[in-house]
């Protein structure tokens, strides 16, 4: 016997044949019409639609024979489709390649056949249309004309079946593609080459509905100048075949706005005119410019307060940059006194020199330094000193709360007084005039966060002015804590401690009485010596303010004292040398153990931060910038560290998970905790994969508050999920055919289809049959869960009486319960209720509630159903006696294949499927479901949905 070679386009042939999805799909008439014909025709015993696959050859239509196929490597079709014309053997006993094959040697005992290959549209050949009869013969030309002539008219039904796929293809595209036009955020044209609108979206900015633009030309409906622009843009792109686009500016009914028109060619005639509203963008970029020049202006001022030692200079420069920001001429900026009267006036720290003639010259240059003073509350600006509220005034001379003018004052053609906080105590004023646009609330509003600094930086003035005090009390004040204090004459070497800088290492200050510098070195940690010359030295030489150091002293009980040492040269000689040196001692032992252990809890966190196979990220909590991240983070997403980092919140988050992150975030601020939940993350190719994310709030050391996120790439999760739920549905579908089959025919022997049985032979023929029975509710269960798991189970939702229904349940499974010697009773109808619900989903439920209770009670028992309504509800019952359900299987009698005895030996069958089912079903109609069970004492299960309008409730 020769096997049939493979042809050398197998894997294209395979590839169209499966394309078709015609393999193992049902009969049809439109092929068993034309092998029919054939058989009649050719007077043969046997025609087929033969499909060739990787293994078999399929009949798509058979006369004659009852087999739907055979294997590859035996058939005639296999060597029928290596070649176009027809494939005819006249005796295939006699010929040696299908001599000994055993559809010639036993049945059909083949001895004629002739095959037409089947060709695809691309022209592949995927099976044949043949003949085959058990007696020798030779096809005539006629006859070999007329077969090729059907299987034409096969090839061409098959052949229909591309044509259509394509035709459902192009309506989906076009659908989708008119979907996107629909929903496209810009408006979007197609123009002819003479301007004629020949298609519109839909869009609020339009000029004219769309259904008066279409036919219409651009200078019908836009202004002059702009029509005469597109026109020249859609000339010049279809000479040049490259996008242009130019932006402009349109008044529309809400105000001026400003548009970006872009276009590019769609044929040689046609073009695509977008048009985007740019202002909102254009906006916002002013905004941020705006912004980022307040940071600049904030961090300018921080850092010339800190640098500079005349603080006016650092109020002088913030002056001038606040007129800068603002657009105004000239402007001061005060402090807030109070005479004791409680009368409050101002006292400049800067102003601008707006002098006019030699007097107010001169008292500028006299005053300005040490500040001036302002005591007139019957100003501007004394309105907001009296109010504490902002004053605008953008025609100050017919201001009721103007004092007026000195003759020779600047003219003043608008005023903003903003009163200054700190700590909800007024401590300052800024005023500034003369903006050529005038003052209003959204200047006010971008120098909000300035003022903020601004009075920062007064209480810091303060607190400056008020130091020298301080230090005076300072000396007091350490007497009374427990800090060491110091002084050492540099020159002589004479020291002196108090008592608590001898306390400090265990002694009394008289029992190191002598005390030198070289006291305090013999008790000192050989290794910090280097180190404390080297930073004394810094501060001697003035690179550092302070001499500043940690070291280790040896206490009196043998262990060593960390101690913080600060001083600072108070006297210097006049050759320029240093003095005298005061400081302090602070025992802050405990704090560097505290250190050691946050450094060695840090270190493992960081050790775990980095290694958990599992994302982390921490984000700010106001901005949502991400601060830190580990590398299981990084790893699937395809950025790098620096591009992950800048990446924005919504970046990475898809836009249709807006109001899923807004739950989560407002269970964060109730809480101060989020997820579980499940969203997508955007990888940098924009690709998407699944995450699960919990996360919390957390404050760093200076009190920033963070959010601390568990980023989990459930990928491989999902990618399993889908395989054994794709693995149980392939099962299921492939087992439901055949499986259908045996028990059929085991129910035919079992009952006596094929005559009397041995016992013996009966008793394993009832067994196979009821056990193939189990198998077959199993598939449907399992068939049944993926239905309503991947939402294709269909609901046909009616109103209709409850009563109706539970007596037909009772009827249908009376017969399942008798098996068992159960009897099932309606005690308690539903009256008249009426719910809305799918009867032939409610007849499944009741039939998985009622089969279990069956199943579970003691012979002789009773299954009990009732129904009864309360507050818009029926709850409808089935209580059995059975042995009831364990306690610790309460929670999961829901879940899929649960069963309290999962064992193979357990005594009641079941797929564990139909309570997971049961649910599915009747949340799916709107209800409820539960149970209530005592062990040893039975189980009810329930259900509530919900009744219909005008039901009575009883």
């Amino acid at each position: 016997m020769q096997t049939p070679a493979i042809p050398p386009d197998e894997q294209q042939r395979l590839h169209a044949l499966h394309t078709l999805n015609l393999l193992d799909t049902p009969a049809e008439e439109r092929f068993d019409r034309l092998t029919r014909l054939a058989k009649a025709f050719f007077g043969v015993q046997i025609a087929l639609v033969s499909l060739v696959d990787e293994h078999r050859q399929w009949f798509k239509s058979q006369q004659g024979v009852d087999v739907c196929e055979t294997g590859r490597d035996i058939s005639f079709c296999g060597h029928a489709i290596l070649g176009n014309d027809i494939f005819e053997i006249s005796d295939a006993s006699e010929d040696p390649r299908f001599a000994d094959n055993p559809l010639v040697t036993d049945a059909p005992h083949i001895r004629f056949y002739a095959g037409a290959p089947l060709r695809s549209v691309e022209g592949y050949r995927l099976g044949t249309l043949c003949l085959i009869d058990s007696q020798p013969r030779t096809l005539s030309e006629r006859e070999l004309g007329m077969l090729r002539d059907l299987a034409d008219c096969v090839g061409n039904e098959i052949n229909l079946l591309v044509e259509n796929q394509l035709h459902a293809m192009l309506a989906v595209s076009e659908a989708r593609n008119e979907a996107v036009f629909r929903e496209l955020p810009d408006i979007v044209f197609v123009l002819d080459a003479d301007g004629t609108f020949l298609e519109s979206n839909e869009h609020p900015d339009l000029l004219v509905p769309r259904e008066e633009l279409i036919g219409k030309r651009l200078e019908d409906v836009l202004p002059d100048a702009l029509a005469q622009r597109c026109q020249q843009m859609v000339q010049q792109v279809l000479m040049e075949g490259k996008s242009q686009q130019f932006d402009y500016q349109l008044t529309l009914p809400q105000g001026e706005e400003s548009f970006e028109a872009r276009a590019r060619a769609l044929s040689d005639n046609e073009v695509l005119l977008v048009i985007r509203n740019t202002s909102t963008e254009l906006a916002g970029k002013a905004a941020l410019e705006n912004s980022q020049r307040m940071t600049e202006v904030i961090a300018n001022a921080q850092s010339q307060f800190i640098r500079e030692q005349d603080r006016r200079r650092a109020f002088d420069g913030l002056l001038n940059d606040i007129l800068k920001l603002t657009d105004s001429e000239y402007g001061f900026i005060g402090e807030v006194l109070y005479h004791p009267d409680g009368q409050p006036y101002l006292k400049t720290y800067a102003i601008t020199n707006i002098a006019w003639n030699d007097d107010t010259r001169a008292f500028y240059e006299a005053h300005a330094p040490q500040g001036m003073e302002f005591t007139n509350l019957k100003t501007l600006f004394g309105a907001a000193l009296s109010s504490g509220k902002p004053v605008i005034a953008n025609d100050p001379y017919h201001d009721p709360r103007r004092g007026g003018l000195p003759d020779g004052h600047p003219a003043m053609n608008a005023f903003l007084g903003l009163p200054i906080y700190h700590n909800e105590e007024m401590v300052a004023m800024l005023g500034i005039a003369n903006r050529s646009d005038g003052y209003c609330q959204q200047v006010i509003d971008f120098l909000y966060p300035l003022m903020i600094t601004l009075g920062q930086l007064v209480e810091a003035a303060r607190v400056k002015r008020n130091q020298q005090e301080g230090e005076r009390r300072l000396a007091a004040i350490i007497e009374a804590t427990h800090i060491g204090t110091w002084e050492w004459n540099v020159q002589t070497g004479a020291t002196v401690f108090n008592e608590r800088w001898a306390g400090i290492i265990g002694y009394t200050l008289e029992e190191l009485t002598p005390v030198s510098i070289e006291t305090w070195m013999r008790f000192a940690h050989p290794d910090d010596l280097a180190g404390s010359a080297q930073a004394l030295q810094a501060h001697f030489s003035g690179e550092l303010d302070y001499y500043d150091v940690q070291c280790r002293m040896r206490h009196k009980q043998g262990h060593w004292v960390w101690v913080h040492v600060r001083g600072q040269v108070v006297g210097w000689s006049s050759d320029g040398k240093p003095e005298w040196v005061y400081g302090t001692h602070a025992d802050i032992t405990a704090q560097k153990q505290a250190e050691l252990a946050l450094q060695q809890n840090e270190a493992r966190l960081r050790a775990l931060f980095e290694l958990s196979p599992i994302g982390i990220a921490l984000n700010n909590y106001e901005t949502g910038a991400f601060i830190d991240l580990n590398e299981a983070l990084l790893r699937p997403t395809g950025y790098s560290r620096e591009e992950f980092t800048a990446l924005s919140y919504w970046d990475l988050t898809p836009r249709e998970y807006e109001a899923q992150e807004a739950r989560q975030l407002e269970s964060m601020e109730k809480t101060g905790r989020y997820g579980p939940y499940e969203k997508e993350y955007i990888r940098k190719d924009g690709s998407r994969y699944p995450v699960l994310l919990n996360g919390m709030v957390v404050y760093d050391n200076d009190g920033r508050k963070l959010i601390w996120s568990i980023i989990e790439d459930i990928s491989e999760r999902k990618r399993i999920e889908r395989m054994k739920n794709e693995f149980i549905s392939t099962v299921s579908h492939e087992l439901r055919t055949p499986l259908t089959s045996i028990s059929g025919a085991l129910g035919l022997m079992a009952g006596g289809a094929l005559g009397e049985l041995p016992e013996q032979v009966r008793q394993m023929v009832a067994i196979a049959h009821k056990n193939s029975q189990r198998l077959g509710y199993l598939i449907n269960d399992l068939l049944d869960m993926e239905k309503l798991v991947a939402g294709k189970m269909r609901f046909d939702l009616r109103e209709q009486p409850l009563q109706p229904l539970l007596e037909q349940a009772i009827q249908d499974n009376r017969a399942y319960a008798d098996q068992f010697g159960v009897r099932l009773r309606l005690s308690h109808g539903a009256g008249v209720a009426r719910v809305r619900v799918d009867g032939h989903r409610l007849q499944q439920v009741l039939a998985n509630l009622l089969s279990n209770a069956a199943k579970f009670s003691p012979e002789g028992g009773e299954v009990v159903v009732s129904a009864a309504s309360d507050k818009g509800l029926v709850r409808v019952s089935v209580r059995d006696r059975g042995p009831g359900i364990p306690t610790e299987f309460h929670e999961h009698i829901f879940q899929k294949f649960s069963q309290a005895d999962a064992s193979d030996t357990r005594q009641k069958g079941g797929s564990g499927l139909g309570l997971a089912i049961t649910r599915e079903l009747v949340e799916r109609m709107g209800g409820s479901v539960g149970f209530d069970s005592l062990p040893g004492e039975g189980a009810t299960f329930w259900f509530e949905l919900p009744l219909a309008t005008g039901s009575e409730r009883r």
